[in-house]
């Protein structure tokens, strides 16, 4: 496991959530894992920035080992923000 992994683990724990994460997560376990909120997780996915992520019906589902893979790659620039 890796050293996120862990990190994820610990964080989702101290919410009451299990800790052995499913290989596909839901927007909420998504949140969770990566400190985001849920609009920040929806945009991320319709401007195909979060690799994994399938529509199921009126949901989504997002393959965790390929989004924790896409955020431990290179990190991006900051897009430019207030001045």
């Amino acid at each position: 496991m890796t050293p996120d992994e862990l990190v994820a683990q610990n964080a989702l724990a101290t919410k009451g959530i299990s800790p052995a994460l499913p290989e596909f997560l839901t927007i909420e376990e998504a949140c969770d894992l990566l400190r985001l909120d849920r609009r920040t997780i929806y945009g991320m996915i319709e401007r195909g920035e979060l690799p994994g992520a399938r529509r199921c019906g009126r949901t989504y589902r997002i393959h965790r080992p390929s989004m924790i893979s896409s955020f431990s790659a290179s990190p991006r620039p900051a897009r430019g923000g207030r001045r």
